[in-house]
């Protein structure tokens, strides 16, 4: 729940310091299967993309303009889609919010890929657990989001189960080693 009230605390003080308890109203998470991701297309025509939960599709780019690379966005799973009631000591309206808690992905720096770099898709992989909080999974605001992706395994590649332990969030096979993220 660290991981939570900080995500929740980062968004409702962004602009302010404050240190006061952040409550959930109920304690209570309510999840949705699906989100939707409403974008720009190149040719500025309104755009959607969809998040369906339960018919595979939870790849999402996430803006991140300091991160390295030739890419500013960073590649997440979508776990699960959830809305919360949320107030403080300060102001006892709750507030709607709305968060998506992920799976980190980054990319595989031994395949060189990226829109400048070559023709070939963008090469990622599940971030390893280590048992730092925030690193492996994480919250992220939907208002982040820039588009939804397609993440294609890289069949010949193989599975793996040293990314992360026996979880639910893990296929019983194990993780693809790696995917190709289709934007």
């Amino acid at each position: 729940m660290d991981l939570l009230d900080s995500h929740l605390r980062d968004r409702l003080f962004s602009d302010q310091d404050c240190d006061g308890p952040v409550f959930v109203k109920d304690d209570t998470l309510y999840e949705h299967p699906l989100f939707s991701i409403k974008y720009t297309s190149y040719d500025l025509q309104r755009e959607q993309d969809t998040v369906h939960l339960k018919y595979g599709s939870e790849g999402i780019m996430v803006h991140a303009p300091t991160t390295p690379g030739p890419e500013p966005w960073l590649y997440a799973h979508v776990v699960a889609v959830y809305h919360a009631l949320v107030y403080t000591e300060a102001d006892p309206m709750a507030k709607r919010v709305e968060l998506l808690w992920v799976r980190w992905m980054q990319q595989e720096t031994s395949h060189l890929s990226g829109p400048n770099i070559s023709k070939n898709y963008t090469r990622i992989s599940f971030v390893p657990q280590s048992g730092i909080p925030g690193e492996a999974f994480g919250f992220v605001d939907p208002s982040h989001v820039i588009r939804g992706c397609h993440l294609l395994p890289i069949f010949n590649l193989g599975r793996t189960r040293d990314r992360l332990g026996a979880s639910m969030f893990r296929d019983e096979k194990g993780d693809w080693r790696a995917f190709y993220a289709n934007r």
